[in-house]
C-alpha cells in the first residue's frame, strides 16, 4: 500500500473511532450519566466528553442527591 494511502487509512480509522467515542458520550449522556462518569467508562478526559455534549447542544446532567 503506498504512504498516502496509509495516511488516509489512518486518518479514517481515527474518525471512525472519534465518531464511536462521541455516539456512545450521546447515547451515557440520554442514560442520564454525567460528565465525570461517562469519561470514566469511556476512557477518554472529561473535557473531551464536554466538547462532545456542547458539539452535540446536550445540557449538562446534574448529579442528583439524595435526600436524607
Amino acid at each position: 500500500m503506498p504512504f498516502y494511502q496509509r495516511i488516509r487509512a489512518t486518518f479514517s480509522i481515527r474518525a471512525a473511532n472519534h465518531l464511536f467515542r462521541q455516539t456512545m458520550a450521546e447515547a451515557l449522556h440520554a442514560a442520564g450519566l454525567d460528565d465525570h462518569q461517562i469519561a470514566d467508562t469511556l476512557s477518554v478526559t472529561v473535557r473531551s466528553v464536554r466538547n462532545y455534549r456542547r458539539a452535540a447542544d446536550l445540557p449538562v446532567n446534574r448529579k442528583r442527591r439524595s435526600v436524607r
